[in-house]
């Protein structure tokens, strides 16, 4: 597994996407190392967003979270980088939590959060980089080792961009259940994020 991961990391966004949704045993190598490679720009971005440090691990999560939609849902027929993509997707659900949070009492700071577009924010040192990647793929494998078989079928056709109802008639089982799944998944998620 480890010649396979190394040689994967140096594959592109492109060939990471295709081998992540395509399926077979490449498929959670990709996404894991697509992971990786953005799993620090999620932490930057949930950092920016959060409202206080005690709220950061849960912005973290939602990033995690628009990170995987961002693989599911990349069309490059639209022009955009996959960097740009994840970025938007990963802001958009950070938003979406902050909205979330304050349903009833809107802060006026809201929208006042650091511009996404810094330097300083989006290039961090090449050991910090290296580091923080080691550190995501190792979460992705305790991740993924979590998962039962049907939740990772679950998340696979998921990531493959079905829908609940496509995904419940190719495994025969109910929408609930996929639901259920779902749910299941992004639990055991939260706890291997905030667990190290």
């Amino acid at each position: 597994m480890a010649s396979a991961d190394a040689g994967q990391v140096s594959l592109s966004d492109r060939e990471l996407l295709s081998r992540a949704r395509a399926g077979g045993a490449d498929s959670e190598e990709a996404l894991g190392i697509l992971c990786a490679r953005y799993f620090p720009l999620c932490r930057r971005l949930a950092r920016q967003y959060a409202p206080s440090p005690a709220d950061a691990d849960d912005f973290v999560q939602e990033g995690t979270l628009g990170l995987i939609e961002a693989v599911r849902r990349y069309d490059e027929s639209r022009g955009s980088s996959f960097e740009s993509y994840v970025r938007r997707c990963v802001s958009s659900k950070l938003l979406s939590a902050l909205e979330a949070m304050h349903t009833f009492k809107r802060r006026a700071n809201v929208g006042c959060l650091p511009l996404e577009n810094q330097p300083e924010l989006l290039s961090p040192a090449p050991e910090t980089r290296m580091i923080e990647q080691e550190d995501f793929r190792r979460r992705s494998r305790q991740i993924l080792s979590l998962l039962s078989r049907s939740e990772h079928e679950v998340l696979r056709l998921y990531l493959r961009g079905q829908s609940y109802a496509q995904i419940a008639v190719q495994l025969d089982i109910s929408q609930k259940s996929v639901d259920n799944a779902l749910g299941r998944v992004r639990r055991k998620l939260r706890s291997a994020l905030r667990n190290p």
